[in-house]
């Protein structure tokens, strides 16, 4: 069929409401570039403006739905290969700080997932010593991007907030315009709580990874099966 041809099928396509794939697959593989050339000055009726609008949303839709699929496959298959890396990490090493760090994740941390949102690794406590050991265990065996460390403080009337940034921050070796207050709650009875009682508060680390959760998550099955 002579290129002229070609156009005139195609401008009568067009008009009858064909999406640019559509007249592809009836014409034959006609570069884009080509039918937009030849398309470009033609007038549509109200009827095809709807018809073309309808079927450029449902295709939309149709490739988001597709890419969604393609993600969501991909992302299972990651987390597959995650999980099995923190499994062998845990049975091929006999670091202890590994069994250490492992174990603390495993007393101390947030195991379950949050929804709709990355999967992360959140390790709480008070303990300063217990806090060098996690953030030591979690940079030799995670190889974690810096600026993805996040710190919050948990403080109470008797903190002061810069200083328990500050303190936090030299422990852990986060910068300080990482860490935000969660909370500040007043002491309920001085009996019960004494007034120097966790004068920097309690602090959360979070590290932003789906990678990572999921290789915790291998080790710590490992170490469940010992």
């Amino acid at each position: 069929m002579s290129s002229n041809l070609l156009k005139k099928k195609a401008i009568s396509l067009r008009k009858r409401g064909f999406l640019y794939s559509e007249i592809q697959r009836k014409i034959g593989d006609i570069p884009k570039a080509t039918l937009c050339y030849w398309l470009k000055d033609i007038s549509y009726s109200d009827e095809v403006l709807k018809i073309l609008e309808k079927k450029n949303r449902d295709s939309s839709l149709k490739n988001i739905k597709l890419f969604n699929r393609k993600r969501s496959s991909g992302v299972k298959k990651d987390n597959v290969i995650a999980f099995e890396e923190g499994k062998k990490m845990l049975l091929s090493n006999n670091d202890k700080l590994l069994f250490v760090g492992v174990s603390l994740f495993w007393a101390e941390g947030t195991k379950a997932k949050q929804e709709n949102r990355t999967p992360d690794l959140r390790f709480t406590n008070s303990d300063k010593k217990m806090i060098c050991i996690f953030m030591k265990f979690l940079r030799k065996y995670f190889k974690i991007h810096e600026q993805k460390l996040k710190a919050s403080i948990q403080i109470h009337e008797n903190c002061d907030r810069q200083k328990s940034i500050k303190y936090w921050s030299r422990i852990t070796k986060i910068s300080k315009d990482k860490f935000y207050i969660i909370d500040q709650k007043p002491i309920s009875s001085k009996n019960k709580r004494p007034r120097n009682s966790l004068p920097y508060g309690t602090i959360t680390i979070r590290y932003v990874s789906r990678y990572a959760y999921y290789k915790m998550l291998g080790a710590i099955g490992s170490l469940s099966s010992f």
